[in-house]
């Protein structure tokens, strides 16, 4: 009786949380959301690295917008929910502009450059910060997409830092004789501020009375970065992604997938893409559908276990216009999918991709968290199964 109901509860939770409010979805493009989990930080280690699962090299797919909500403390001089940084990848610096137009608070927007040294440790210099877009209004702009001048100095295309705060923050270099230096300062609170300070980021001061939702719109020059490792899989639920058209096979061939020793088929998934799965308990299907005739047919490989660990149980085996693959699947399991282009092992070109979709759907089994049999599962099943807990 207790292996069923560890069972039943693992199944009830997992059916739970599906009714309720779920973050998979927004954590893809071209809408990014943070989440109320796995939360943006204030500094490079902890920055939320908005990605998308586009088949696609590291400019990955166009985003339109971000959202999340910052919080309050009553710690003073302390801001441990009132800084949200995101790395985002700026493929057109001419081109880069974003606001927060719609936010439920006064914000600041900071722009840093994202720095690898050498000995692999990261840096985040500042670039550029706005208060506030004209006297009239309390949200803020950072763009260079002015005709006569160019307003953030310094910026190229690259990865980056774009963080969020209340109006009284202020970014500011590691402390000197216990006094942290502001990286800004704001004598102006409408116009595009470039640095005072160069030093790299290394924490936050001022009000963190200001905090709630916010919106940070996307209007030109950032793109989505491409989730290319099992560790960096974002988590996708039942729904319809877009990936865009991109140069995939100018990618390196360290991540390729050989599946000829996975399922017996003799091909490799070229530059492959990874989410991990918000999976139901029944059967899942994936599939890539390329919008345009003529592109690569799409393979899929999916694992379970841990990153670093992982043991494939399922492969598609075809070569169709479109790639597809169902197995059955556990809410109680954590699945890693990996996809891309598939090239066979006869041919010497590199597959040509293209805009797409890829569809996640799923086929629900019996629901064995209908304890009472009443074919609803509510809390009088949840009910009856902490009743017999330990029985």
């Amino acid at each position: 009786m207790t292996n069923r109901l560890l069972v039943l509860a693992c199944t009830f939770a997992a059916t739970l949380g599906a009714l309720t409010a779920a973050d998979d979805g927004d954590l893809a493009g071209p809408t990014w959301g943070e989440g109320s989990t796995d939360k943006a930080g204030s500094s490079p280690s902890t920055a939320m690295r908005t990605k998308t699962v586009a088949a696609s090299d590291s400019s990955g797919g166009t985003v339109t917008s971000i959202s999340g909500s910052t919080g309050t403390t009553s710690l003073v001089g302390t801001l441990p929910d009132s800084v949200d940084l995101y790395e985002i990848f700026v493929v057109s610096p001419t081109q880069f502009d974003v606001t927060t137009q719609g936010s439920s608070f006064n914000t600041r927007l900071f722009l840093f450059k994202k720095v690898v040294n050498a000995d692999g440790s990261i840096d985040a210099i500042p670039l550029a910060a706005n208060d506030n877009v004209s006297t009239l209004a309390n949200w803020s702009r950072l763009h260079n997409t002015s005709s006569t001048a160019v307003l953030i100095p310094g910026l190229t295309a690259g990865a980056h830092y774009l963080a969020v705060t209340n109006n009284g923050a202020v970014s500011t270099t590691c402390p000197r004789a216990l006094q942290p230096t502001p990286q800004f300062s704001f004598t102006s609170t409408t116009a595009i501020l470039q640095p005072v300070n160069s030093g790299e980021l290394c924490d936050w001061t001022g009000s963190s009375t200001a905090a709630g939702a916010y919106t940070i719109n996307i209007i030109g020059g950032v793109l989505l970065t491409r989730p290319a490792t099992c560790d960096d899989a974002p988590v996708l639920g039942t729904g319809s992604y877009a990936y865009s058209t991109v140069n995939n096979q100018a990618e390196g061939s360290e991540n390729n997938i050989g599946l000829n020793n996975i399922c017996g088929v003799p091909a490799t998934i070229r530059s492959p893409t990874w989410f991990r799965l918000d999976a139901c308990t029944g059967s899942t299907t994936v599939r890539v559908q390329p919008s345009i005739s003529g592109t690569a047919a799409y393979g899929f490989v999916v694992y379970t276990g841990a990153c670093g660990s992982l043991t494939p149980i399922a492969c598609s085996d075809t070569f169709g216009t479109a790639g597809e693959l169902t197995f059955a699947s556990d809410a109680c399991q954590t699945y890693y999918v990996a996809y891309g282009p598939l090239k066979p092992a006869t041919s010497t070109q590199f597959p040509v991709v293209g805009p797409g979709t890829l569809i996640i759907a799923c086929t629900p089994s019996a629901p064995d968290a209908d304890i009472n049999g009443d074919g609803i599962i509510d809390g009088n099943d949840l009910a009856l199964l902490l009743s017999q807990w330990g029985s």
